[in-house]
């Protein structure tokens, strides 16, 4: 049968049982479109305006949907947003435009071709979760709370309401925005980075309170002040106004295009380079420069003569260890590696910190924070391509030691003394890469020696990893989560209940106490336990890091199988030892803390940790293999135990 086109948009007189009535004629929907008039969304779909394809009697594909009916404030005590009317898509696709044309709306599991408009229409809240739009959104209605957008994808944007606040959070993916709107602004958690924002030269005000990788201001006569706490890594400031910055995040390079640009920076704030236009001097452009020439790293690419250099070369921030739940392994240590020193010439090590967080199928997050302002260039190379470490320059180019293009590099923007975090893209979720990197200076341009940071290990869902972490001066250990955990356990602050013991073991030097646990839910999908214990330094020459072990099915994760059935995937120990090297490690431990193997009043407390359990009482010494390749081992005194 043919399929139809409307002409123009209908009312939803009704929806009943899944059928539609429209323009006085009842339709049934298409398998693909059931999610979309299924009985949960009647109410919200009430007059709604729609253009559709039908064949015959049948709705086969909706090209435009406009929202009229709208839900209400929150009480007095109620969550934000917990008072919307929500649509529930369930994964349904409109073919072209979706509208939100009244007021406190939410919309969930939606794919949109067209354009997304929330509309002047909505005063207040809007909260959209699941989104993917393919076509532009259009930020026309909204207040300062606040248009939201969770774990979304969207295309490019358009923010033109006054005084609106657009957020984004849980991983969700904007393209390029363009703020058209005075006292708007645009907000992110640690999850998010603006790739592209472009501010018009008729916003008087705006605020940056997220991550943004490239600024682009047009500064009008009128002036722009631009406000917030988001870091900047490139803003780029175009036509000959003034320009007030008065954000307090790092800023990376700042770009001015005309000679008689007014610009004022913030107090304060360490700034990369700034590049200016030919024959121009920096007093010129900078009107506030003595108050800010000390926290301006370069000027034009050469070394800022006024800028004060803080901190120290050199220092070690020790080695970063890690290890991966379930079917992860071992991540490997960090700390110096490769070529050796060139005093005078390179930092022996620059790096405060530097970990991971949020390994997804195709990206991950790294964090790093240094003792100056300068440039980060990292690689990263297969675990399986051959071991070697590469050159500085190597690193700069993206090759690995070989001289082969690396899988995946770049460089990014850190200002001294502040964590700056980095997402690397386009990543192999069935490959785990070793992560090389080195820093250069933007003061004096002096280089590291090529860092080894870390080992990253592939996508495993329903997993855990332990974030590298630095075995000096040590308070906290965190582990990320690759799936939603339980509801209940992200509130559960008893240690006790998580951890067996409430303790962890410093490898050779015993346990120690878990003062206190915590949880990041900035990505709901991958929460963060950290685990806070009073400040130590973990082992020596033999001190390999940290072991412990969870509570039996404290924490677990459901999957939802195509089935429809469930799994439950409980969390075990984490540690960093397996095989034959464990069972040494076992009796050498032992030999430590007790100074004898054969006390098995000891046993078990050094046991436990490694997730071995008593099976039962017979005598003897033996160590065997199992047939799936685990090892057990036999200690005297009748304590049998298997790994």
């Amino acid at each position: 049968m043919d399929e139809v086109s409307s002409k123009q948009s209908y009312t939803i007189e009704q929806i009943n049982n899944g059928n539609v009535t429209v323009n006085g004629k009842q339709y049934s929907v298409s398998d693909q479109l059931k999610g979309l008039f299924d009985s949960s969304n009647e109410n919200i779909l009430q007059h709604a305006k729609i253009t559709f394809t039908a064949a015959g009697s049948v709705i086969t594909k909706v090209s435009f949907l406009e929202l009229v009916t709208g839900g209400k404030p929150p009480s007095d005590g109620q969550a934000e947003f917990s008072a919307n009317a929500v649509l529930n898509g369930n994964g349904v696709v409109i073919d072209g435009k979706l509208k939100i044309a009244n007021d406190y709306i939410s919309v969930r599991n939606v794919m949109v071709k067209g354009d997304l408009e929330v509309g002047r229409e909505l005063q207040h809240d809007f909260y959209g979760k699941g989104l993917t739009v393919e076509g532009k959104t259009l930020i026309n209605g909204g207040d300062d709370n606040t248009v939201l957008f969770d774990n979304s994808k969207l295309g490019s944007m358009s923010i033109n309401k006054d005084g609106v606040r657009v957020e984004a959070k849980n991983k969700a993916v904007i393209g390029d925005v363009e703020l058209t709107a005075n006292l708007a602004a645009i907000w992110g958690d640690s999850s998010i980075v603006y790739g592209s924002l472009k501010i018009s030269e008729k916003v008087s005000s705006a605020g940056i309170y997220g991550h943004v990788q490239k600024l682009e201001v047009a500064a009008g006569k009128s002036g722009t002040t631009i406000s917030g706490n988001g870091a900047v890594d490139s803003l780029t400031i175009i036509g000959g106004g003034k320009l007030t910055v008065n954000t307090t995040g790092a800023i990376g390079t700042v770009t001015i295009s005309d000679k008689d640009a007014k610009i004022t920076l913030p107090s304060g704030v360490a700034i990369g380079n700034i590049v200016l236009p030919e024959g121009v001097k920096i007093e010129h452009v900078i009107h506030n420069y003595d108050q800010v020439k000390q926290s301006i790293a370069q000027v034009n690419n050469k070394l800022n003569s006024d800028h004060k250099i803080t901190g120290s070369a050199g220092g070690s921030s020790g080695g970063n260890t890690g290890s991966t739940g379930g079917n992860g392994g071992s991540s490997s240590s960090g700390g110096d590696t490769g070529n050796p020193d060139q005093p005078g010439n390179q930092y022996r090590d620059v790096f405060d910190t530097k970990t991971y967080v949020n390994r997804m199928e195709t990206s991950v997050d790294l964090q790093v924070q240094t003792q100056q302002t300068g440039t980060v260039y990292y690689i990263a190379v297969p675990v399986d391509a051959p071991w070697g470490a590469p050159t500085a320059e190597q690193i700069k180019n993206g090759l690995q030691y070989d001289g082969s293009q690396a899988a995946a590099s770049g460089q990014f923007t850190v200002a001294g003394g502040v964590q700056a975090q980095h997402r690397v893209a386009d990543l192999d979720k069935n490959i785990s890469y070793r992560f090389w990197s080195m820093f250069k200076d933007a003061a004096t341009g002096k280089e590291s020696i090529p860092t080894y940071l870390f080992q990253i290990q592939r996508h495993y869902a329903y997993s855990h990893n332990v974030l590298p972490y630095d075995i000096k001066n040590l308070s906290e250990i965190r582990v990320q989560f690759s799936s939603p955990v339980q509801d209940s356990i992200t509130s559960n602050t008893n240690v006790a209940s998580i951890i067996e013991r409430g303790k962890l073991r410093n490898y050779g030097f015993g346990f120690f106490p878990v003062t206190s646990i915590s949880w990041n839910l900035d990505y709901p999908d991958m929460p963060i336990l950290s685990l806070h214990f009073d400040q130590i330094n973990l082992g020596n020459e033999k001190g390999f890091g940290v072991e412990a072990t969870f509570v039996k099915d404290a924490i677990y994760m459901n999957e939802q199988r195509p089935d429809g059935m469930s799994t439950k995937h409980g969390i075990g120990a984490f540690r960093h030892y397996g095989g034959e090297k464990l069972v040494e490690l076992i009796t050498e431990q032992l030999q430590i803390e007790t100074g004898s193997v054969d006390d098995p009043s000891k046993t078990d407390d050094v046991l436990h940790m490694y997730g071995v359990s008593v099976l039962s009482s017979r005598g003897g010494n033996s160590l065997a293999q199992s047939k799936c390749g685990q090892y057990s081992m036999r200690h005297a005194r009748g304590i049998t135990t298997r790994l």
